[in-house]
């Protein structure tokens, strides 16, 4: 597989990645690609996955959410958003209130089960081939761009998809941070094959240039979680072991965390 910055073909291996020996985009190792991502990002991708129970984790997510709108908001008021990779459109719910809103989620059932319940349009099944016929003010990408086979056929379609004036927002894991480096291959992100893709700052901003957008903001995010699910991420069998009225209690506290290793990034459209 050819570098999707580089375009070459030499790589360095990191036990489950791999890293460009030209530009130093890392990915996963080739034997995690080529799966069945409709089998991969089904019923149970949201139960017992990177999440304990996503939607258990609802408060602290909306949390998120909210930071991430009010970053956002700073560059596009309102007017049209798509979100890539909406889930069970907590993102959009909060967005909805200031933009007419729209989602893409792989998940065909989810993304009508969350069209009914919102009320907005959710286009189900890959980004790249679905049939987008509008255009956006905003697209947001909170946690996607590490799922995906080819990042820049995604930047791509997404230059396509927004206006002149319009913003490309993405929340992503950057493995040139100080965490990452020092525990390399146990860092919490190296999931493939559900993160194929890992970012630094720098060559997410070198894929961005090549797909003509302009980064115009990045920031080290914080991110909001409960005490069940960080105890399911470092202890997960321990974590199976709770109680659900324990679990249920612990749910209730929620708090801010920064381990500098996410990085948001706002990058205006070059047309």
């Amino acid at each position: 597989m050819n570098c999707d910055i580089c375009n070459s073909n030499q790589w360095k291996p990191l036990g489950k990645l791999v890293e460009c020996c030209i530009c130093s985009y890392t990915r996963a190792n080739n034997r995690y690609y080529g799966m069945d991502m409709e089998g991969l990002y089904g019923a149970n991708y949201y139960v017992e996955g990177d999440y304990w129970n996503y939607k258990q984790e609802e408060q602290a997510l909306r949390m998120n959410f909210r930071n991430r709108l009010s970053i956002i908001r700073r560059f596009v008021g309102n007017g049209s958003l798509l979100e890539i990779g909406s889930a069970f459109g907590y993102f959009m719910l909060e967005a909805k209130t200031f933009f007419t809103v729209a989602g893409v989620e792989r998940n065909k059932e989810l993304a009508n089960q969350t069209a009914q319940a919102l009320n907005v349009s959710v286009y189900g099944g890959d980004f790249l081939s679905a049939h987008i016929t509008d255009s956006y003010d905003a697209l947001v990408a909170l946690d996607t761009i590490e799922h995906l086979v080819s990042p820049m056929k995604f930047l791509e379609k997404c230059h396509e998809l927004i206006n002149r004036d319009g913003y490309l927002f993405i929340e992503t894991g950057d493995i040139g941070a100080l965490l990452p480096r020092l525990q390399r291959g146990a860092w919490r992100l190296v999931q493939p094959p559900q993160h194929l893709c890992y970012f630094s700052l720098d060559t997410l901003s070198q894929i961005l240039r090549l797909a003509k957008f302009e980064v115009i903001y990045t920031k080290r995010i914080t991110f909001w979680r409960s005490v069940p699910q960080i105890f399911y991420k470092l202890h997960p069998h321990l974590y199976k072991k709770l109680s659900p009225w324990v679990s249920n209690l612990l749910n209730k506290i929620i708090f801010p965390i920064n381990t500098g290793d996410l990085i948001f990034v706002v990058a205006k459209v070059i047309k």
